[in-house]
């Protein structure tokens, strides 16, 4: 990921703006097992910006699954 961003940033912009959607579907509900893509959010939004001082902006948007219930009450 660091060589992405350097080689966009070599071509003349300034930052990186990443957009993720429907992140709460990689998740895993069980804290002990990351997922990958749990680390991939880790490099993009911690490690890029704050320990290697890249401009990098990651927004996400997760939705959380929700069920609908109808209750058979009339």
């Amino acid at each position: 990921m660091e060589n992405a961003i350097k080689a966009i940033l070599s071509k003349g912009y300034t930052g990186v703006l990443i957009i993720i959607d429907e992140l709460s579907e990689f998740f895993s509900s069980n804290e002990e097992n990351v997922s990958p893509d749990q680390d991939v959010l880790l490099v993009l939004s911690e490690i890029l910006p704050r320990t290697k001082k890249l401009p990098v902006w990651t927004l996400c948007a997760g939705q959380v699954k929700l069920e609908s219930k109808r209750s058979n009450e009339k």
